[in-house]
């Protein structure tokens, strides 16, 4: 699924249902500024690279999924200006985490600016509801 949906600006359909037994997510929502759509039955735990997958989602709010990072997420969700929550993220694979989250003013929990927290392997719950 590698660059599938790149650059389509206008592109903003329901996707939750599908199933996505692929390893290869990179840059698949890539500059969809438009993206808004809930993911909440992907499971991408066997996922090997995530690296700008939603980069450039300005639309995008929220994922109503957890997140196993693969080990290359860098820029995952630059310049989601604004995602606000993350149902839960867990980094322990991940190597390549680089500018993940910059520009991504409007994300409240966790305060995932901070490279440092991302990079420490851990793994993060929201203790709150996702809008």
């Amino acid at each position: 699924m590698n660059n599938m949906f790149n650059s389509c600006t206008s592109f903003n359909q329901p996707l939750a249902a599908w199933d996505i037994g692929v390893t290869d997510l990179q840059s698949l929502f890539y500059g969809c500024t438009s993206f808004n759509q809930p993911l909440t039955d992907w499971d991408i735990s066997d996922n090997t690279r995530t690296d700008h997958m939603f980069n450039g989602c300005a639309s995008l709010t929220a994922l109503g999924f957890n997140i196993k990072l693969s080990a290359e997420a860098g820029e995952m969700f630059r310049d989601c200006v604004s995602l606000l929550c993350l149902a839960g993220i867990d980094t322990t694979v991940a190597t390549s985490t680089g500018n993940m989250f910059l520009n991504c003013d409007a994300l409240v929990a966790p305060d995932a600016t901070d490279q440092i927290a991302i990079l420490g392997g851990a793994v993060w719950s929201n203790p709150g509801e996702c809008p």
